[in-house]
């Protein structure tokens, strides 16, 4: 997966931690918004966890900079503009943008928990509290 920032991260060098993979359909609109600022929030509650967080959308290394920027974003987005990592999770996309799914890779690897629907303003908490099972 490659970051805004331009740094490539593999998941499997990820093993023996807890990953959250979020995917959103795009940058500083108001759902998304309220998402990226809820994992923020409850970042020291991320970290205390041990849950390293990948937000990914298919608009550009700029705008997800511009978005970390404006946002104050603690975590790293992915640039999926070509649809690739959506479709490696199975995640649809609807004009081009990734339908906002969500996915918690355990210590193991392996999916530990998946939201095919999220609720943008409850998500942080529920990631959370499922890291906790």
């Amino acid at each position: 997966m490659s970051l805004q920032d331009g740094k490539k991260v593999e998941l499997a060098s990820l093993k023996d931690k807890l990953v959250l993979v979020y995917f959103y359909p795009k940058d500083d609109t108001p759902g998304c918004t309220v998402e990226a600022k809820g994992v923020k929030d409850a970042w020291a509650q991320f970290q205390a966890a041990g849950i390293e967080v990948y937000g990914v959308s298919t608009q550009d290394a700029a705008s997800h900079q511009a978005f970390i920027d404006k946002h104050e974003l603690p975590f790293p987005l992915v640039v999926d503009t070509d649809g690739a990592v959506a479709a490696a999770f199975k995640v649809p996309l609807k004009n081009g943008n990734a339908s906002r799914q969500s996915f918690l890779v355990g210590k193991d690897g392996r999916i530990k928990a998946v939201w095919a629907e999220v609720d943008p303003a409850e998500h942080a908490d529920a990631v959370l509290k499922a890291a906790k099972t």
